[in-house]
Order: structure tokens, then C-alpha cells, then sequence
């Protein structure tokens, strides 16, 4: 676990750490016909390889034009024909003026100033190891992985992806379960169904919990998260919870992004209009559980924050007064402390919703369902370790975790009070 001290915590906001070293004279490259490979042609792969300079191999993400920066903060390779240490130089890409000018996700830039604690390497796609020797230039980030011997793959991203895999084993799982019902809930754009998963006594509990993630692609915390969650009440250390409580939890809503087309628009500003069948079908799922007799007790949206150096990005939301009865309000900021003593996540960071364009998840279901709904944003780069309380870099347990530390908060929160 790498500790980041208060003290280093404001030093590192404005220069990548002093021990990271470049590292090209340690792995020399052979040619670039007969070496090392870098491409993206995998499922979920997100990368343009751009030949090599000073003895790296040089990439970017590939990422279109006019595309907000929340959105493709993605990038995803692979690396193939090398062997030992392999020198990578990856070029992160500017911001879109248009963009920037039109939407509260326009800094791609901005992200560039942590890829020196995002950015990991995989052996199979499913766990994720960090990459400790990363240097900051710009909007370059330089390191070395180790390839071993060259004879199969290694994977390179930054954060800790979910891919269509991921979401496939996570189904199956639930399916093979007599303790989980799937259930469809919407056809995406390019025919992909998003599902639910309730895990519960057969009847009402007491009381039911909703939780969804990925809205937004590339916000793979959510899917990780709700993933894990849902795992735990899977298993015996969850009997508790699942005995008492339904859990409705849809671990991918843009479930079309992992198979190569996401939602047109912003998925989380849809909760208005409906002109999405992934928000309209949720909408539906909801209102026939409570039609059906179940009690609501409480909503998380499971996103991934504004990623500026000197800040988490991570919170949960609660109401500005006047947007919600007091009662709601007052709710939602309690649950947010409850969580934050249970989770490590981050300090008491409660942020004031008061979103102007269009409506989130959580302003529709306090809205509409009236219920203490949040947004959960989790950081791509820091958390708040409270053993030690001090800030640590992002380790792919700590998502693990999240999801069994959030199921138990829900379980251990005072709701009838």
C-alpha cells in the first residue's frame, strides 16, 4: 500500500514523485518490426500505438473527437513480443475546446496529471497490479512492466478496467445461484440487455435497497463495486444482510459500451426525459417493485469523480435545502457519515447536489420516488485509508472491498429512526 502524507499529499499536486525515474536505458527495445507490439484490437481495448522514440514504445488512447474527458478517461493496450523490461511512453490527449465549452466533462486533460498513481498492469484481464515507476511530463506519462518471457500477453490500463468478461462471469454466477433472480430490464442500442439482480427473502424484508453502476463508461468502479457487493450477499458472511433486506442491484447500466457501443448522451441527465430504453427500463423495474409492496428504504448511483490532482473526486451527495423535504436531506447527509466511518473510501467529503443540466438518478428518485437517493463518486487515483489516516493510491482491493463495506453500511444504518 503506497502512503501519500498530507505533507507529500500537496507536494505530488504539482509534480509526479521524486523517486520515479526514467527508465529507457534500462530496457533497450530491439526494432520495431521484430520487438514489442502495443495495440488495442482485444475486446475493451482502448489504444493507437505510435512507433517508438528514445527506446519506448509510444502510445495514446484512441479516442475520437468530440469526446467529453469523464467519458474516455480509457486507456487499455496490450503488449505482445517482449521480453523483460519494457519502456512505455503514453501520450494523454488534449482537451476538445467544443467540448469544454458545452459540458461539465470537457477537462481530459486534467487527468493527466495523475496517471502516475492510475496506471496498472494485468496478466489476465481480471486483477490488476500497479505500476510503481511512472514519470510526469506534461501530458506524458513514462514507466517500465515487466513482459516476463515474452510468451504471452500482458495488459496495460489505467484504473482497473471491467469488460464484457467481467460482466458475463459476474452473470453467471447470480444464474447459478438459487439465492439471485436476473431479471431484464432494458434492450441497449445495440442490443445488449441490461439486468437486475435481486438478492432477498421472498417477500418484503424489511425494507429494499437499489444500487447501480457504470452509467458512464469507463466509470468501471461502479460495475467493480456493485460486483463485489453483490458477491457478498452471495455468500455466507452476507446471510445476515440478504435475510433481512432485498437488494435490486444493476451492476452495468451502459452495458451496450462494453460491447463496442455505449449510450448517445449522458445516461445520468436522462432521468427527465427518458428518451434511453437503460434509464426507461430502470424507471419501470422501480416503480413495479413498489407497486409490488416493497418499501424503498434507500438508492446509491455508482460513479467515479472529477479526477484534479489535489482532490479525491470522491464524496456522496445529498440535497441542497430546498430541493428535497429536510427529512431527506438530513437522511442523506447521516447515511453519508455512516458509510464514510465504514469504508475506505474517503474523508467526510458530502457534496450538494444542485445539478442544472438535467436530471441525475438521484434527483429523479428523490423526486419522484421520495426516497434519500445519492450519487457515490469514487476517486481514480487516491483513497483515504482510516487504519493508517493517511491518503493511498487506488489498489484494485480497494474497490473489492468498497462493494462488501457499502452492503454492510446499508445493512447497519438506523433507517427507522
Amino acid at each position: 500500500m503506497t502512503a501519500i502524507t498530507r505533507r507529500s499529499f500537496v507536494r505530488l499536486s504539482v509534480a509526479a514523485p521524486a523517486a520515479a525515474l526514467w527508465t529507457t536505458r534500462l530496457a533497450p527495445l530491439i526494432a520495431a518490426e521484430t520487438g514489442p507490439v502495443l495495440d488495442g484490437d482485444f475486446s475493451g481495448g482502448c489504444c493507437v500505438a505510435e512507433g517508438v522514440k528514445d527506446g519506448a514504445l509510444v502510445c495514446r488512447p484512441n479516442t475520437p473527437a468530440k469526446a467529453s474527458g469523464n467519458l474516455w478517461y480509457w486507456f487499455t493496450a496490450r503488449l505482445t513480443g517482449g521480453k523483460g523490461r519494457q519502456a512505455i511512453e503514453l501520450h494523454w490527449p488534449d482537451d476538445d475546446p467544443d467540448i469544454k465549452a458545452k459540458s461539465e466533462y470537457g477537462a481530459n486533460k486534467n487527468f493527466a496529471t495523475v496517471l502516475d498513481r492510475a496506471i496498472n498492469v494485468s496478466a489476465d484481464l481480471l486483477r490488476w497490479e500497479s505500476v510503481a515507476d511512472v514519470r510526469l511530463d506534461g501530458q506524458s506519462a513514462r514507466f517500465t512492466v515487466d513482459a516476463g518471457d515474452g510468451t504471452a500477453p500482458l495488459y496495460i490500463a489505467v484504473g482497473f478496467p471491467w469488460f464484457a468478461r467481467n460482466h458475463e462471469q459476474l452473470l453467471a454466477e447470480c444464474r447459478a445461484s438459487p439465492l439471485a433472480k436476473v431479471t431484464e430490464v432494458a434492450r441497449t442500442q445495440n442490443d445488449q440487455t441490461v439486468y437486475a439482480i435481486r438478492i432477498g427473502p421472498a417477500g418484503k424484508g424489511e425494507g429494499t435497497f437499489y444500487v447501480q453502476g457504470y452509467q458512464h463508461a469507463t466509470e468501471w468502479a461502479g460495475a467493480r463495486i456493485s460486483g463485489s457487493m453483490i458477491r457478498h450477499l452471495l455468500s455466507d458472511a452476507g446471510k445476515p444482510l440478504r435475510e433481512r433486506y432485498v437488494f435490486h442491484i444493476v451492476p452495468a447500466m451502459n452495458v451496450g459500451h462494453l460491447y463496442g457501443k455505449g449510450a448517445a448522451g449522458n445516461m445520468n441527465r436522462d432521468w427527465e426525459a427518458f428518451t434511453m430504453p437503460e434509464t426507461t427500463g430502470v424507471r419501470d423495474y422501480l416503480r413495479r417493485a413498489i407497486a409490488g409492496g416493497e418499501r424503498l428504504l434507500h438508492a446509491l448511483d455508482l460513479h467515479m469523480g472529477w479526477s484534479s490532482r489535489d482532490s479525491s473526486g470522491a464524496c456522496l451527495t445529498a440535497s441542497i435545502k430546498g430541493a428535497a423535504p429536510d427529512a431527506i436531506i438530513d437522511r442523506q447527509a447521516a447515511f453519508a457519515r455512516h458509510a464514510f466511518a465504514r469504508c475506505d473510501w474517503t474523508t467526510e467529503k458530502i457534496w450538494r447536489h444542485n445539478i442544472t443540466q438535467g436530471r441525475s438518478f438521484a434527483g429523479w428518485a428523490v423526486a419522484e420516488l421520495g426516497i434519500s437517493a445519492q450519487t457515490a463518486e469514487f476517486s481514480r487515483h487516491i483513497v483515504w485509508d482510516r487504519a493508517s489516516r493517511q491518503w493511498v493510491r487506488v489498489a484494485q482491493a480497494h474497490e473489492d472491498r468498497l462493494g462488501i463495506d457499502l452492503a454492510e453500511a446499508l445493512g447497519s444504518f438506523a433507517w427507522e429512526k
